[in-house]
């Protein structure tokens, strides 16, 4: 009888009765059984190296492909590799870990697998780590667009956690990355890497330049239009061009009406730029779909103390002072509503409680309460609150031109 090669399961592709085949019809069956294990490894290989398939699949083949051996550095450090990415897209890092490690002690020079490694752990905000297998790929690799792109993120996550002093100099070194990314890499990622430089101008204050990179965005690809308009609204918006901004939010409703984001900043623009009529019907539809949502709320309550309608700014303060009683920005909104409600009682402790937490809420808020020597008043401190006529000129009440410090808040 024949002795079967069962070197990792090649045995298993011949039928039992035809191993027992002497001579000819052994070697004929051990080359059927090297055919379509060399074609199932291609197979497994195609499944494991494309990264179209789902996780579970992928882990599945990579692991069949290891297991057959025979490869060549390569392609066991790719099977470790797209393994890895496999288990961190499942969340599962520790065996992520072990199959970048496995892939590094196979080919130690694979920029592919630190910049791998990196993405996983960048993902993990273990970002000190993943900073030196990006620096290794790219000193391997000095046109790997793709970990120049990672590093340029990993840099960005860094320097928002960073001393002031090193602040400048991290995100200098994004900025660099990032444009070095989009040199690099071809077309079809340009949108992506876009939006990574707007964030790295975005961070640096460079408004101008983080608008044109959305504006470019939008040329190249179309099909994004809803999310990037929203996007160059915040942007425009920050930049103080309000009626850009809006123009902004309405188209990007008008190709969604349900986008959350695009109401939300059309709402707050539209009472910058003190068009309340229209800053009252987003929230008031925003709050039709979301009735519990207390920053609606809040903001919709300080839309009618703008406009004079203080009962209603009173009713819509009243949820988001239960939910957020110690938010000193809440706290005198609320107070100054009470008090031109005519409810002084209410509002003392209120607008006590507030200024005791903050000293400086109405910069914050852009209410002010000022001082008056005549009508009714209520003593704030050394500033007092009183129920203006409907002159505009003679309301105790000053909107400074920006609010994003409260906004943020509600």
């Amino acid at each position: 009888m024949a002795t079967i090669h069962r070197r990792r399961g090649l045995a298993e592709f011949c039928p039992r009765g035809t191993r027992a085949v002497v001579g000819l019809a052994t070697t004929l069956c051990l080359g059927a059984a090297t055919s379509l294990l060399a074609q199932s490894t291609r197979q497994q290989r195609e499944a494991c190296l494309a990264g179209r398939l789902p996780p579970t699949e992928t882990i599945y083949a990579c692991s069949k492909l290891i297991e057959y051996g025979l490869l060549d550095p390569d392609l066991l450090a790719g099977a470790h590799t797209a393994r890895g990415n496999a288990y961190d897209d499942l969340d599962q890092m520790e065996p992520a870990l072990a199959d970048y490690a496995a892939a590094l002690v196979v080919q130690p020079d694979s920029a592919f697998a630190l910049r791998n490694r990196g993405v996983a752990l960048h993902r993990h905000k273990r970002d000190g780590e993943a900073l030196p297998d990006l620096d290794r790929a790219i000193e391997i690799d000095s046109r790997y667009g793709a970990a120049y792109e990672v590093r340029a993120g990993v840099l960005l996550d860094l320097a928002a956690r960073a001393d002031p002093a090193q602040q400048q100099s991290m995100l200098q070194r994004a900025l660099a990355d990032a444009t070095r990314a989009l040199e690099l890499q071809s077309r079809e990622h340009h949108v992506r890497l876009l939006f990574g430089l707007m964030s790295v101008h975005r961070a640096l204050g460079d408004i101008d330049a983080a608008i044109d990179d959305v504006t470019l965005a939008i040329a190249i690809d179309p099909s994004i239009t809803t999310d990037a308009l929203v996007d160059r609204g915040n942007l425009r918006r920050r930049r103080g061009s309000l009626v850009e901004a809006a123009a902004d939010y309405s188209q990007a409703l008008s190709r969604d009406g349900a986008h959350v984001n695009a109401r939300w900043g059309r709402a707050v623009t539209r009472f910058e730029l003190a068009d309340f009529t229209g800053a009252l019907n987003d929230l008031s539809d925003m709050l039709v779909a979301q009735p519990q949502a207390t920053r609606l709320r809040g903001m919709r309550g300080i839309v009618y103390l703008r406009t004079g309608d203080y009962r209603l700014a009173v009713q819509d303060l009243e949820r988001p002072l239960i939910e957020m009683p110690d938010d000193p920005a809440l706290l005198y909104c609320a107070g100054v509503a009470y008090t031109l409600a005519g409810d002084a009682a209410t509002a003392a402790p209120l607008l006590e409680r507030a200024v005791s937490r903050r000293p400086d809420v109405s910069v914050t808020t852009g209410l002010e309460c000022t001082p008056h020597t005549t009508g009714q008043q209520l003593a704030v401190g050394d500033k007092v609150c009183l129920p203006p006529t409907r002159e505009p000129a003679a309301r105790s009440i000053r909107w400074t031109a920006d609010r994003d410090a409260y906004l943020r808040r509600i």
